[in-house]
């Protein structure tokens, strides 16, 4: 009955250190997914809004009324040009978002060095500022639509162009490029073809609007920080033209922020030493729970598993009689002495004893196992 509730404890104790052992594998797989687990909380789009209108002098064969935009338009003709641009983005979920309006006009003179007018080399550059605002728009005020918000921008303003500034522009530039040439030609001792340098060369107008975009990033919505930027192109030295747009009209954007769990270095050398601890006392426990009661009985079994290629097991009792016997205090003594002889060790047992002997001439070195035979 005794030996009964040593095993019963026994069992328990190994049932207790599995627990604890999965527990530490369970909390450690939890860990691992949740530092590497990376979720998207927050989105946003948006795109630019642009529509013009183009405007011949009055009493031309055109009339006053505004030129279709589907056909193309004669420089000659122009008054001006009106442009508009207007900013809608979407959210899906509600932010503080701060915004800067930028327009500008870029005039651009090119030598026209290939046929491809956008690869020419620029040789001339001049910006004009048109408008610049900037705000904050409270999340509340956000307009809700469906499973989105939407923020809509609109400066209110139209940008109006007159094509015969940058024209004159341009044609001051051609004037003062032919006087170059003149003076250079002057120093070379007169007309030479260098004069006729002053061909190949365009001009061009971008209209630039720039709608940037920002929040005040927290853990909850990311950090949404965008700039694009649209543009009209609009060639002057052409007479036959049309309007083109240019640029990155739409932006998309996504924030996945990491749910990553901190863990410190205190924190991991305390883990694993617990786990570590935890793991041994499972092993010990499954250890004790599955070795022979007997502990001389155990020692025997040890021995025969582990030397199995040094020992040769008799099914008859040693003849001991024969020799003159020298005891052994421990098997290692008598392992080092068969190993350094090439001796095979002899093995008997029975239900008392287990005999482990090295036999050399009259001598018989003996290493004797009493067992006890109380047991379970």
């Amino acid at each position: 009955m005794k030996n009964y509730s040593i095993i019963v404890k026994k069992y328990w104790t190994v049932a207790l250190f599995s627990l604890i052992v999965a527990a530490f594998i369970v909390i450690a797989i939890q860990f691992l997914f949740a530092y590497f687990r990376e979720e998207t909380f927050t989105s946003a789009s948006g795109r630019h809004n642009l529509s013009f209108s183009v405007n011949y002098f009055d009493g031309t064969i055109f009339g006053e009324e505004n030129i279709p935009l589907d056909q193309s338009f004669l420089m000659s003709y122009t008054d001006y040009i009106e442009l508009e641009n207007s900013f809608t983005a979407n959210f899906s979920q509600r932010m503080d978002i701060y915004y800067n309006y930028h327009a500008q006009k870029r005039f651009i003179i090119r030598h026209m060095a290939t046929a491809d007018a956008l690869t020419s080399p620029v040789i001339f550059q001049k910006t004009f500022p048109l408008v610049e605002t900037s705000g904050r728009v409270p999340a509340e005020e956000l307009t809700s639509l469906g499973n989105e918000y939407q923020l809509y921008l609109n400066s209110n303003e139209i940008v109006r162009v007159y094509p015969l500034e940058f024209i004159q522009i341009y044609l001051d530039f051609i004037n003062e490029h032919r006087q170059q040439l003149d003076h250079m030609a002057s120093r070379l001792g007169g007309d030479t073809m260098i004069q006729q340098g002053m061909r190949g060369f365009s001009a061009e107008l971008f209209v630039d609007f720039t709608h940037s975009l920002r929040n005040n990033a927290n853990s909850a919505t990311g950090n949404l920080n965008q700039n694009t930027t649209y543009s009209y192109r609009i060639p002057l030295t052409a007479e036959v033209y049309t309007i083109t747009t240019m640029g990155t009209p739409n932006f998309e954007w996504e924030s996945a922020m990491s749910q990553s769990v901190d863990i410190s270095l205190l924190g991991s050398v305390v883990f694993v030493a617990l786990f570590t601890l935890s793991s041994f006392g499972l092993l010990h426990s499954i250890k004790k729970l599955t070795a022979n009661p007997n502990i001389q009985q155990q020692q025997v079994n040890d021995i025969l598993k582990k030397y199995s290629h040094e020992i040769v097991i008799s099914d008859n009792p040693i003849p001991l009689e024969k020799y003159d016997i020298v005891n052994v205090l421990d098997f290692k003594g008598l392992l080092k002495l068969s190993i350094s002889l090439s001796k095979h060790i002899t093995c008997y047992k029975n239900e008392e004893c287990a005999e482990f002997v090295v036999i050399i001439d009259e001598f018989a070195y003996l290493y004797n196992i009493q067992k006890n035979t109380e047991g379970v």
